[in-house]
């Protein structure tokens, strides 16, 4: 313990002397873009922004997130999904979000890696942090440092001073944040100042015996510095933290956080599979989105249970919100196999459903990369 807090004064101290050498100033716009994503703007921002393209907005910038495909074959650009920009306004509203996710739902990219990449380089608090905890130690944490610095690297000028190593532990930018890597060790989380973020990425697959006290080390920093502490997790069961202390109907105290469950029909843009159906559908296809999307509408205009069921399974979210998945990151066929071998398991698996099985229905299903890709992504109403 002693050595791991002389490696933290040597990080503060390396972080005190960069500030004094180095002068803030003020972000270049027409260098780094303003923007996160600027088809999440309204029309009349949007219009003022693509005679700038690619410097309309950071994810242009930087270049789209790449499709891995199953063969690992180089994928397609992969625009953002409205469901992604759904959850990250639940975040922005709130110092307390909990997101239960499916896995291939592009949370850790857009979130953890992405977003964190454009708001810290954006933030004129001087000494501001974001914290990113993935484990019982940061090797996990570290790879994300390296994927935020190879989209960083696109845009230089946002550094402070550039990263010594591929793999960093921490981030400086020139308006005076910065990104951190961190063991889910509590002295860690508890002992620095002035935090924006906390990002807990998959804690309910952490090995560590009693995380309680990693919780509990963070969400003091909602109180003292206005922190949002955010928690993204794949279920594994009703254990861990994750379920005991926020998502549990019955904990107690109740929860404070935002609960959201991102589970399979909303990432993939499909509310009800048909099983009759799934098989055959495409999405290299260009009709292929089309031809789902008049068979649900159909169904919720004419079928009145179906109706009902949709509102009670969506509360928030009207069917055109849930169908607007043009191509999904996730391989609808992946899901058949398991429809075919345990349908019991494929329906609790649709819904990510807290249950504990010997996998998890999309534990293999490709994820986003990140190597600049081309705008793939038409305006829609």
């Amino acid at each position: 313990m002693l050595s791991y807090h002389k490696e933290l004064a040597s990080v503060a101290g390396i972080e005190a002397d960069a500030y004094s050498k180095f002068t803030m100033g003020e972000l270049d716009k027409d260098i780094v873009p303003d923007y996160f994503y600027c088809y999440w703007e309204p029309k009349d921002i949007f219009e003022k922004l693509q005679p700038k393209h690619p410097n309309c907005c950071f994810n242009h910038k930087v270049g789209l997130p790449l499709l891995k495909t199953a063969d690992e074959s180089p994928g397609q650009p992969s625009e953002l999904f409205g469901y992604q920009h759904r959850w990250i306004d639940m975040y922005n509203s709130s110092n307390y979000y909990a997101q239960n996710k499916c896995r291939g739902s592009g949370t850790t990219e857009i979130k953890v890696v992405r977003y964190n990449a454009w708001k810290y380089m954006h933030t004129k608090n001087p000494k501001r942090k974001c914290i990113i905890i993935a484990g019982i130690n940061e090797d996990m944490a570290i790879k994300f440092m390296n994927r935020i610095k190879m989209l960083c690297d696109q845009i230089p000028q946002g550094y402070l001073f550039p990263p010594k190593t591929d793999f960093p532990r921490e981030i400086f930018f020139k308006q005076g944040g910065s990104i951190w890597a961190l063991p889910s060790n509590p002295n860690a989380v508890r002992s620095l100042e002035n935090v924006g973020d906390i990002d807990y990425d998959e804690a309910a697959q952490w090995s560590r015996q009693d995380d309680i006290p990693v919780l509990m080390a963070g969400e003091p920093h909602a109180m003292k510095s206005g922190a949002h502490i955010n928690h993204y997790s794949t279920p594994a069961g009703k254990k861990k933290y994750f379920y005991d202390k926020i998502f549990n109907p019955e904990a107690d105290p109740p929860t404070k956080y935002i609960k959201h469950t991102l589970n399979w029909r909303e990432v993939v843009g499909i509310p009800e599979p048909d099983a009759s159906l799934i098989g055959d559908w495409d999405f290299n296809k260009p009709e292929t989105r089309g031809d789902i999307d008049k068979i649900y509408l159909k169904r919720y205009d004419e079928d009145r249970e179906y109706k009902a069921w949709f509102h009670e399974f969506f509360p928030t979210l009207n069917i055109k919100q849930v169908l607007d998945v043009p191509k999904p990151i996730i391989d609808v066929k992946e899901i058949t196999r398991l429809y075919n071998s345990d349908r019991a398991i494929y329906e609790q698996e649709l819904n990510n459903d807290f249950i504990l099985t010997a996998h998890r229905a999309l534990a293999d299903l490709p994820t986003g990369d990140f190597t600049t890709g081309e705008d793939m992504t038409p305006w829609s109403e």
